[in-house]
């Protein structure tokens, strides 16, 4: 009897963990998509997610110091919340499981999981805004679509992209120039493929027609100022009257990650063109960093600055200063290959006799005003 028993419960657990471990059976349950994916004690979604969906590990913004993480844990994140503005795709019959969703405390990086029962074909679609690293990442609406089914682009079934362009179209972003939302135009569009190859998709592939000559390159304009200082001992110092004090006015191209205007002035009109790259830092959920350097090689004093973004709604700066004489200047250019805020940061530790560490001579931090024009 007691052999019978054990038979009965290997039997039991064994097409338990079967099930559990298979997407096409879990998704048969007559149930709401969303309960289906959320987190259960007696499977594991992900894991089940994870047989049928390509195998890779990326950078797209959701870890630090650019570490690739896997792409289904990531994916599967984005799929967690709803977004309070839309009614998210939900879909679960004879022929189709689909759901979309986004990311708790991010809502701005979606997903979408379409799975068609029949013919057993998982595509995913996810919109992001990092890609391979963050410096190299610029201002855009990155949308990746990858399947472990599907080698070619033109193989997507037609199903598929009707739900696509339905999704698409339902997805709306902040406008600054009219205080209100205007749709999201995905910009730069990438496949992954059965053989997890990365292929970028220049063709309109959701329906909409996207002329991106048509699209002006927006501008951010800051006007910063101080409202503390630091002296080279590192005293600090609250500014009074700052709207009477010079201000430190960028205008960035962030469509290119170009500074392409700066000046330190009272007068706004008071700018010089600029090509400055920068590097975009996500250093926080909600916050994004855009640091840059300038007269590294053109003269003795050197700024490191930063622009912090709260949410693409609220800006500060942070200001740094150093004063370096000629052999300084050519220690700097030795221990830098590029002209960029890291490699200084990079050069200040590999001199090891000190001789960046009196320079600091004045610190400044203050908050922003900011408008979106077009230049």
């Amino acid at each position: 009897m007691k052999k019978i028993l054990s038979l009965i419960f290997l039997t039991l657990f064994f097409s338990n963990t079967a099930f559990s471990d298979n997407l096409f059976k879990l998704i048969e349950r007559e149930e709401d998509p969303k309960s289906i994916i959320s987190s259960d004690p007696n499977y594991d979604f992900e894991k089940a997610l994870a047989k049928e969906v390509n195998d890779l590990s990326m950078y797209l913004g959701q870890s630090k110091n650019d570490e690739k993480i896997p792409l289904v844990g990531m994916f599967y994140q984005t799929l967690q919340s709803n977004s309070s503005k839309l009614n998210e795709l939900s879909v679960n019959n004879g022929d189709h499981f689909i759901v979309s969703g986004c990311r708790r405390q991010s809502c701005s990086e979606k997903s979408l999981l379409w799975i068609d029962k029949k013919n057993k074909i998982v595509i995913s679609a996810m919109l992001h805004y990092f890609l391979d690293t963050q410096a190299a990442s610029i201002d855009e609406n990155y949308l990746l679509i990858f399947s472990k089914k599907i080698n070619s682009i033109e193989d997507l079934p037609d199903d598929f992209k009707l739900t696509l362009k339905t999704w698409i179209s339902s997805l709306t972003q902040y406008d600054y120039d009219t205080g209100k939302d205007k749709p999201l135009i995905p910009t730069v569009i990438n496949f992954i493929n059965s053989k997890n190859e990365r292929i970028a998709v220049n063709e309109n592939i959701y329906g909409n027609k996207v002329s991106y000559a048509n699209i002006q390159t927006e501008y951010l304009k800051l006007t910063c100022s101080a409202d503390t200082t630091w002296n080279s001992k590192g005293e600090k110092k609250s500014v009074w009257f700052a709207w009477a004090k010079d201000k430190l006015f960028v205008h960035m191209d962030k469509k290119k990650g170009l500074v392409v205007k700066l000046g330190y002035s009272k007068n706004k009109e008071d700018l010089f063109d600029h090509k400055i790259v920068y590097e975009k830092i996500k250093e926080e959920e909600d916050i994004t960093a855009y640091k840059f350097i300038t007269n590294t090689t053109s003269g003795n004093i050197i700024n490191l600055i930063t622009i912090r973004e709260w949410d693409s709604r609220f800006y500060s700066f942070w200001m740094d200063q150093y004063r370096l004489d000629y052999k300084q200047i050519e220690a700097v250019k030795k221990l830098m290959t590029r002209n960029t805020f890291s490699e200084f940061k990079k050069a200040m530790e590999k001199e090891s006799t000190g001789l960046f560490w009196n320079s600091l001579f004045g610190t400044q931090a203050g908050y922003c005003n900011h408008e979106i024009g077009k230049n």
